[in-house]
């Protein structure tokens, strides 16, 4: 099974960003968008996961987030991986208030280690993805609509 540790977002953030999605999707870019039920912050990416070792992940997760209290994610500004003028991940920035993102990504990172899970390479940046480009087509409008929308 394909799995991830993910923070559920707000149903106020998912609605402005499922409006910003239809926004963006009026490109007519080759993209496909992610379903308004699925928004979500990816924290760590498990992959395939067995049965029989989901019980010990889910106990990673209760041990990493032991002692973090309740907090708040603000949307801010689109981006996209690798770069706005050639994107392939469509996502909204997220500024977190009250806990560090990044040291969780990190605890979930080394803990999952023993479970055969790959460490992650690239650096953690906070963000929820609102869609994948399949191709370039259409692209060029939907490039200046993220640039139009990213972050100062």
């Amino acid at each position: 099974m394909r799995a991830f540790v993910a923070v559920e977002m707000d149903a106020s953030i998912c609605t402005v960003l499922t409006t910003l999605i239809r926004e963006l999707a009026a490109s007519t870019a080759d993209v496909r968008w992610v379903n308004p039920k699925n928004i979500h912050l990816t924290l760590k990416f498990l992959g395939n996961i067995r049965d029989e070792d989901i019980p010990r992940a889910a106990q990673i997760v209760d041990d990493s987030f032991r002692g973090i209290s309740p907090f708040e994610i603000e949307v801010k500004g689109l981006g996209a991986f690798p770069s706005v003028s050639s994107p392939r991940i469509i996502w909204a920035g997220c500024q977190e208030t009250g806990v560090n993102l990044e040291e969780i990504h990190k605890t979930l990172d080394k803990r999952f280690a023993s479970l055969g899970v790959k460490r992650e390479k690239r650096k953690f940046h906070s963000h929820i993805t609102l869609g994948r480009a399949r191709s370039k087509r259409n692209i060029e409008p939907l490039t200046r609509d993220i640039a139009d929308w990213a972050p100062a």
